[in-house]
This record gives structure tokens, sequence and C-alpha cells, in this order.
């Protein structure tokens, strides 16, 4: 962090006469996420490969046609991931945007209290501020909306996998292929993978965001 304020305080002046206040406030309160993700949530990504490398040589011992099924959801979830990134993450900017205008409005309004007051500007300011808030709002709940898009689609697609194991499973153990037993086995084992990579790829695309 202190390594962070160094450089933004060597910027030429053009920089802080481009960008609000909020702007340049909310660009320095994104560093305690970058390294809270790239110290915590990174260790929970490696371990998450790990898991899953050693769980997928368990489920193609198990059955080659069932982890094809398995791996195909997983490509499936992220290609869907990858459609939804750019509309997430255009969403996600504007949000950041209208919160750091937001705060720019609010920090600007404190430091000119007493000049508002004295001319008599609160109802004027009130005004922006209720603009400014109805902005950041609206834009908080486009993220949500794409959000529960995007986890309505991933609920529904890993149900589908779950019926579709179940079934090729089943036919395989009245076929004599699989026991009752290696298909419990196989399902565990099948969304601890799924659960694994599931978590690989959003840590991927949310360092991308």
């Amino acid at each position: 962090s202190t390594s962070i304020f160094t450089h933004l305080m060597s910027l030429p002046q053009a920089y802080f006469e481009r960008r609000s206040l909020g702007d340049v406030s909310s660009r320095m309160g994104s560093v305690n996420v970058i390294q809270l993700t790239l110290s915590g949530r990174l260790i929970e990504a490696v371990l998450d490969g790990i898991v899953a490398l050693l769980t997928i040589g368990v489920l193609l011992i198990y059955s080659p046609q069932l982890t094809l099924i398995t791996v195909a959801v997983v490509i499936t979830y992220a290609a869907i991931r990858s459609a939804y990134f750019q509309r997430i993450r255009e969403a996600n900017t504007k949000y950041v945007a209208e919160s750091a205008k937001l705060q720019t409005l609010e920090l600007e309004s404190i430091r000119a209290s007493q000049t508002i007051r004295m001319y008599n500007l609160l109802g004027k300011q009130s005004y922006r501020y209720a603009s400014k808030a109805t902005d950041a709002v609206a834009s908080s709940l486009q993220v949500q909306r794409l959000n529960i898009i995007f986890g309505s689609v991933n609920f529904y697609l890993f149900t589908m996998h779950r019926i579709a194991m179940v079934a090729v499973g089943a036919y395989l153990t009245i076929d004599a292929k699989f026991s009752v037993g290696m298909l419990v086995a196989f399902l565990a084992y099948s969304e601890q993978f799924t659960n694994k990579c599931g978590a690989l790829v959003d840590f991927i695309f949310d360092l991308r965001m």
C-alpha cells in the first residue's frame, strides 16, 4: 500500500486534473481487494487446481465415459462465464464510476458545507446528491441482475449435470458395469471436481475483472 501511495504521489498533475477526488480514492481503495486476492484466494486457487487434478485421475479410473460428461460440463460453465464476462465487467466498471462520482460529491459538499449554507444552496446540492445516488443504485442493481441471471444459469447447468450423471450411472449399474457403491463414490468425486473447477474458473475471471 505504501508503494502504491508513493507511486500515486509521483504521478503528474495532469492525472489528478483529469480525475475526480472520488475516482482517485476509489482506485486507492481497490488496492486492498487486489492484495486480498493475491494473498488469500491465490493459495485457494492453487489448492483447488491440485485437488481437481487428483480427482479427475480417480474419476478416469472409475469411468472414462462419465468423466467425459463431467469435464464437458466444466468446459460449458467456463464458456458461459466467458460469454457473460464482458457484460459483467462493464456493469461493474459503471458501478465503480458512479460510486466514485457520489463519493466525490459527498467530499466536496463536506468541504464546502459553510459556503452551501451561506448561499442557501442546500436544496440544489441535495438534488444533485439524490441524482448521483440514484445512478449509483441503478448501476448496482444492474450488477446484481446480471449476477442473478448467471447464478440461475449456473444452477440449472449443474443440476442437469447431476441428473445426467445419475441416469447414465443407473444405466451402467443395470448393465452390470457399475455397482451402486461405485456410482455413489463417483458422484461424490464428480461433485468435488466440478466444485473445485468452478471455483478455479471464478478466480481466473475475477482476477481479470
